[in-house]
């Protein structure tokens, strides 16, 4: 069964000394610095965090996805699209976690089945 697409924790050091510690990564992240401390603590990324771990990393230039210890468990996101989704944060990070919208017509069509 392939993974692609499937996040899981991630071990937090390494991932936090990419960003460049704990307060630049809450800073990029643009949450609390109590949180990604929580992280390095348990040295551990919750999978539910590691969408917006991979953007954000993406969009500044910061590469996770080669960390011996990362699981590369999802597509690699591109800078450009890093760019992107760093603009129009709520939208496209939905769209990367549960994929496209659905097609009205789709949406109906899977009801009546």
């Amino acid at each position: 069964m392939d993974n692609m697409g499937v996040e899981k924790d991630q071990p937090a050091e390494r991932i936090i000394d990419a960003f460049g510690g704990i307060r630049p990564m809450a800073t990029k992240l643009k949450i609390p610095v109590s949180t990604v401390q929580g992280w390095k603590q348990r040295n551990r990324i919750p999978a539910g965090r590691m969408a917006t771990v991979r953007v954000t990393a993406a969009a500044a230039g910061i590469v996770i996805d080669e960390i011996p210890e990362v699981a590369a468990t999802a597509e690699p996101v591109s800078r450009a699209l890093a760019a992107e989704i760093i603009e129009k944060p709520a939208v496209m990070e939905k769209e990367i976690i549960e994929g496209p919208p659905r097609k009205a017509h789709q949406s109906a069509e899977k009801e009546r089945r």
